[in-house]
């Protein structure tokens, strides 16, 4: 655009009729002021948009961070439903031990189960 705006001014102060020129130089102007303003304007506008995205992007983060703890908490949930029936089972081998011992034990009293 300043390439534009360079050669329309010199296209201008190459006229010889000063009102004419003077007319195409303050619209020039006006026209480089007003496209200024929009360019100052469109950047704005880019910059929320840009805190926007990030905004969005921390969102969608979250969401996706949440998302995978929730099922993490599945596989907690899994692992301690294991752990449950493990301890369970340990108790169960636990007594079968105790009383094979005692069977042991009424023949040879001197195996402790400890």
């Amino acid at each position: 655009a300043d390439g534009l705006f360079k050669m329309l001014y010199e296209k201008a102060n190459e006229n010889k009729t000063e009102e004419l020129k003077s007319i195409m130089l303050k619209n020039i102007e006006a026209k480089e002021n007003v496209f200024n303003q929009k360019i100052e304007d469109a950047y704005v506008i880019q910059k929320k948009i840009e805190v926007s995205i990030q905004k969005y992007n921390d969102i969608m983060g979250f969401v996706q961070v949440q998302g995978g703890l929730n099922e993490i908490d599945k596989y907690i949930s899994t692992i301690d439903g294991i752990i449950s029936e493990s301890n369970k089972l340990n108790s169960e081998i636990q007594i079968a031990i105790d009383q094979g011992i005692n069977i042991i034990n009424e023949f040879n009293p001197r195996i402790d189960s400890k």
